[in-house]
């Protein structure tokens, strides 16, 4: 007697989640301030920390003075004007010294990021003049960031599995640098973790970076980038 074979039970689809359906659509995601500085930007450090939440201060290989600022607001905008109108106060209102640090830095741009997705066909946002005139009033450009579709899926799809992966490329060839103590390498490395979803990997290379840093302004900037970053990861389990 022959056995019958049984019978494959259809393919169910699983619905889509909440998250499934965010990452369908095209939207706004954030600004970023990003100042970049040949001189010290400790003072504006500072009194950016009070109003915004400081992603990441790096100083560079080449110079222990270049140095890069980039911060987010502590609360979430509901569109790109608003928070480049919010921005401007911010800058409008820096005390003297990091106003000054601030005017003599080479970038300050405000970057503005958007997820892209498959809904709607179109997507408009108008940025007002009265948007460009906070923006021009500060010296501040403005640039745009559009993230690809598979990207808005990446911390459950391929995009971070390959922004990983990039991570550990980029972290093996500093390596050297990294065997040898140079703390902006370690930095720079934790960074590309932390871009790439690897938090809590970023957090433990910030955190060497931290023990390799002579006092200094250098290693005070790292602590409090750390300590940014720490809050953060909790504030997102």
């Amino acid at each position: 007697m022959v056995p019958r074979k049984k019978a494959t039970p259809p393919t169910r689809l699983r619905p889509l989640t909440a998250e499934d359906q965010q990452a369908r659509e095209t939207q706004f995601r954030n600004v970023d301030l990003v100042v970049a500085s040949n001189t010290d930007l400790s003072a504006l450090l500072h009194a950016l920390q009070r109003e915004t939440r400081v992603l990441f201060i790096m100083y560079s290989e080449m110079s222990p003075r270049r140095s890069y600022i980039s911060a987010e607001l502590n609360r979430t905008p509901k569109n790109a004007g608003s928070a480049i109108r919010s921005f401007a106060m911010v800058l409008a209102r820096l005390p003297t010294k990091a106003a000054r640090q601030c005017a003599r830095a080479q970038t300050r741009v405000m970057n503005i990021g958007y997820d892209s997705g498959y809904e709607p066909r179109s997507f408009i946002e108008c940025l007002t003049v009265a948007d460009l005139r906070a923006a021009t009033s500060v010296g501040a450009a403005i640039e745009i960031t559009i993230y690809a579709a598979d990207e808005t899926r990446a911390r459950a799809g391929q995009a971070l599995k390959r922004n990983r992966a990039k991570a550990r490329l980029v972290m093996s060839t500093a390596k050297a640098s990294m065997h040898d103590g140079d703390p902006s390498s370690v930095a720079r490395v934790g960074y590309l973790h932390w871009s790439a979803g690897n938090k809590s990997s970023a957090i433990r290379l910030l955190r060497r970076a931290v023990k390799l840093a002579p006092a200094g302004p250098e290693r005070t900037s790292l602590e409090e980038s750390l300590s940014a970053w720490t809050t953060q990861a909790h504030r997102d389990r």
